[in-house]
């Protein structure tokens, strides 16, 4: 997900930890593996955000690789969680729905096929695009595999930046706006 990450404070603010939390249902996972970085991705382990912001691309992965996710169609709640230094409390950033196409998961898809999520500021939501992006390597960490279907990736564009120094006010599933 590429995401603009700001401070309102003149000194900005250290992110010790960012990480997703993905509801679906009654299911809760944690995706805490943190990567981070435009050309070269970097294991996450803290970022300075300063008043001017940052912008960056981050990947989050589940720490259990035994236990796979596995993307249904449907109705997803995308949480953006920060630890910070010098709280105690984890910071919710934002939170938003995010539908799962139908067709994401045919017969047909390959392993460079992609769900993206664009922002659509005219409806005020994200909008799914299915996409085939020939050359994506088969190994990739952003692919994810089905072990029922076919590898996919969730790509995600930040519609708006997100404060380090306050929580932003939560939406939630089938709120739009």
């Amino acid at each position: 997900m590429r995401a603009l990450l700001f401070s309102t404070g003149k000194r900005g603010r250290v992110a010790e930890s960012l990480f997703l939390r993905v509801h679906h249902g009654e299911q809760q996972t944690e995706f805490s593996f943190w990567g981070m970085g435009d050309k070269d991705l970097v294991r996450g382990s803290g970022l300075f955000v300063p008043e001017t912001g940052i912008a960056t691309n981050h990947h989050f992965n589940p720490l259990d690789a035994d236990e796979l996710f596995v993307f249904q169609p449907g109705i997803y709640s995308i949480e953006l969680v920060a630890k910070l230094l010098g709280r105690r409390k984890l910071t919710s950033l934002w939170r938003i729905p995010l539908q799962i196409p139908d067709g994401a998961f045919g017969d047909d898809i390959t392993p460079d096929t992609a769900v993206f999520f664009n922002w659509s500021a005219e409806t005020g939501r994200y909008v799914a695009s299915v996409e085939s992006r020939p050359g994506q390597p088969p190994n990739s960490p952003a692919l994810g595999t089905d072990r029922r279907s076919k590898p996919f990736y969730l790509g995600l564009s930040a519609a708006q930046p997100f404060s380090a120094t306050s929580r932003l006010p939560a939406r939630q599933v089938g709120q739009e706006g």
